[in-house]
């Protein structure tokens, strides 16, 4: 299985750097793999998927001042996500940028790389501009699910405004991107916004105190990502390593010999590797088995 890993390890590469917006420095495509997809996975998370969502708003943004004062843009933008349209023109220019080439990387300014979205990475809040012109006001907070759309409020340009994950909390504390942490009474220090923003500068997670319970948001690396980002990223390298280690072989023998019971004769042609739906495996004529899914 070995040469069989090494294929499917090239056509992750190569499905990957297809998606991806060109890099002239070349570092991109000099990567690991694993790196690779780490900063595949970072550029794809700031991104909507274009399909229909249900919208879901807040308390709070219903009786929100900044509701009423940009009504005709925030309907115009509800439509939008209803209808499954592409959102990026109301997302930051930075999230066209995948990477950043070191030599541009300033030392002590990594926090403003174009690549990095701090309060995405951390709480997993989207800021969307109320207009495709990008104005340098208010921007709508939002978080997303494949089906689902959840309007958190109108605010200025600050992103670690605790009030903001107050309010994910308060209106949907299941659904958001935050765990309430169990058997923890409280916290001995609440950050304040400005203390807030030094930790994330820092790249370090904080836990929040809300209404007497203590939550963790879905956290960032060290390297200022997300960290369910690196996740997806282990379990297609554990993927590739066990079908090279023969992890796979008893599956993948239980699918031939299935095939040959079903249609009476052997296969046209051996495994390949495959990528379907974002999913990376192996193909058996038009039996595809899925190993994991790309970040």
């Amino acid at each position: 299985m070995e040469a069989l890993a090494d294929q499917l390890e090239q056509a992750i590469r190569n499905h990957v750097l297809t998606l991806m917006p060109p890099d002239p420095s070349g570092e991109v495509a000099a990567k690991t793999l694993s790196d690779l997809l780490h900063t595949f996975g970072v550029w794809r998370d700031r991104h909507v998927s274009p399909r229909p969502r249900r919208v879901h708003t807040s308390n709070e943004m219903r009786a929100s001042p900044k509701a009423q004062e940009h009504r005709d843009d925030l309907d115009t933008l509800v439509s939008r996500i209803e209808a499954g349209d592409d959102l990026t023109p109301h997302l930051s220019k930075r999230a066209a940028t995948a990477h950043v080439p070191a030599t541009k990387v300033k030392k002590g300014r990594e926090h403003l790389r174009a690549d990095r979205d701090g309060m995405l990475a951390e709480w997993g809040v989207h800021h969307l501009h109320l207009t495709p012109r990008r104005d340098k006001g208010d921007v709508l907070f939002a978080f997303f699910k494949p089906d689902d759309a959840y309007l958190i409020g109108i605010y200025p340009h600050k992103w670690t405004l605790v009030e903001v994950v107050k309010v994910v909390v308060r209106n949907w504390p299941k659904d958001g991107p935050l765990t309430e942490v169990k058997g923890v009474l409280g916290l001995s220090h609440q950050p304040t916004d400005k203390e807030r923003r030094d930790l994330r500068i820092a790249n370090t997670t904080t836990m929040l105190d809300i209404d007497g319970r203590v939550w963790a948001p879905r956290g960032q690396t060290l390297a200022g990502t997300p960290g369910y980002v690196m996740r997806e990223v282990n379990k297609v390298m554990w993927a590739l390593t066990y079908l090279r280690t023969g992890r796979y072989d008893e599956d993948l023998a239980e699918v031939e010999c299935d095939w040959e019971a079903q249609y009476g004769r052997p296969p046209l042609r051996c495994w390949r590797p495959a990528i379907k739906d974002g999913e990376c495996g192996l193909l058996w004529e038009s039996f595809f088995y899925g190993l994991a899914w790309l970040p």
